[in-house]
């Protein structure tokens, strides 16, 4: 289900059907969702809006009524994607599905994502079986869209001469490959149990190793200029700001 059936990112394949639908607009969704197993993927991605109200209307307010659809055409099962920022930085101490969240909420994304998952549950109480993934920073072949931020900044590194980059060398994250990513949603159709959630993660590795990884396997020799953290904030800031200003009616993928 797409808003732009004429868009050139749907993929071409004999077994893809299109349909024409928004998932804010639930009379639009009932022929798409006329079928057993449904993956529920769509979502306003960025960190901020002009209007934060769409990030209600989109991951909440989308989500009831992508749920509601199923539950009223007998959806066998349904996959959730939701985010690994749902469980919030980890401060060095592992976490599992089951954990919970231990630090506040830091945008609207992450909150909103949290506000979903609640409705999975509470759906799975109505007898719609529900799961739930949660990929971590995703990187590989796809769309150049906002969410893409890894690789954004992978091809930053490899194509740009001067790389600026934030003071925070030994700060970890991790980072999963996208078939990985595709494989543990097939996974959790399969096998994921209702109203469960899946971390699906990739490596644990630090921002330097990131960048020196990139670079080594490129061959490429870029300058990197290290800004602090501080410097790097403020002109997130402003980006976000311009942004804002220019996204008059939002975007969600």
């Amino acid at each position: 289900m797409v808003r732009d059936i004429h868009s050139p990112n749907i993929p071409k394949h004999a077994n893809i059907k299109v349909f024409k639908g928004d998932i804010t607009e639930p009379e639009t969704i009932n022929n798409a969702i006329a079928v057993e197993r449904v993956f529920h993927a769509a979502g306003y991605t960025k960190l901020s809006a002009k209007n934060p109200s769409v990030f209600f209307k989109v991951n909440v307010e989308g989500t009831r009524n992508i749920l509601e659809a199923s539950l009223k055409h007998g959806v066998k099962k349904l996959v959730y994607t939701s985010s690994g920022a749902v469980f919030g930085p980890s401060l060095k101490t592992p976490l599992c599905e089951n954990d919970p969240r231990i630090v506040s909420f830091e945008s609207d994304y992450d909150l909103t994502k949290h506000l979903a998952e609640n409705l999975i549950r509470d759906f799975n109480y109505k007898g719609l079986y529900g799961v739930i993934v949660n990929p971590s920073r995703v990187f590989g072949p796809g769309l150049n869209s906002y969410s893409n931020a890894i690789n954004r900044f992978i091809s930053w590194i490899l194509f740009k001469k001067l790389v600026i980059v934030p003071a925070i060398g030994k700060v970890e994250s991790n980072y999963t490959f996208i078939d990985d990513v595709i494989n543990g949603h097939l996974l959790a159709m399969e096998k994921g149990l209702a109203g469960e959630r899946y971390i699906i993660g990739g490596e644990n590795i630090s921002f330097n190793e990131l960048v020196f990884t990139v670079l080594s396997i490129s061959g490429q020799k870029g300058n990197l200029i290290k800004v602090p953290i501080a410097i790097m904030k403020i002109a997130g800031s402003l980006k976000i700001l311009q942004q804002n200003l220019a996204d008059r009616n939002g975007f969600y993928d």
